[in-house]
């Protein structure tokens, strides 16, 4: 990961007029095609949901709910202060709840380097794809209870005072 974070950057450091955009976009053909699925297989292949027994179960869902409340709380907060409606600031929320790809990659790492067991790993990874999942229905179920947008309705003035 860090090799491919350190092309990207040496990539986009040489002057325009150098960068052949037939060679990046294979490049990201290649790494988008090839690259990221093995990622996602590595990732899964460590997940082992045996150790996901007992107390440790109990700590898996109390933390899926912590993770979630954290991200709904925040985003719907955030949007409600900058003068969304709430419909739509749950909206906001719901997909700021979707963990990526980043906190898969930290885990990976975590794990490598010993800092995380088996158990924390595959509790991080079962955050990432539940959170991912639940994203869209959310979304959509929010958007289903709001107000059609109508023109003009963005740029009010946000909420000020107590939330």
């Amino acid at each position: 990961m860090l090799g491919t974070f350190i092309a990207g950057i040496l990539i986009f450091r040489t002057p325009w007029k150098t960068r052949d955009k037939e060679a990046i976009e294979a490049i990201r053909r290649v790494a988008s095609s090839f690259f990221v699925p093995f990622f996602f297989a590595y990732v899964g292949i460590k997940v082992d949901l045996t150790t996901l027994t007992g107390s440790i179960l109990v700590v898996a869902f109390g933390v899926l709910g912590l993770a979630c409340m954290g991200k709904l709380l925040g985003g719907g907060l955030g949007a409600r202060i900058g003068g969304l409606p709430p419909w739509e600031a749950a909206a906001v929320a719901a997909g700021r709840n979707a963990r990526g790809a980043s906190e898969l990659i930290i885990a990976s790492i975590g794990l490598s380097i010993g800092l995380l067991t088996v158990p924390m790993y595959t509790i991080v990874v079962l955050i990432a794809v539940i959170t991912a999942l639940m994203a869209a229905p959310m979304i959509r179920y929010c958007a289903e209870r709001g107000e059609p947008a109508r023109a003009g309705d963005y740029g009010r003035e946000p909420i000020t005072g107590s939330v």
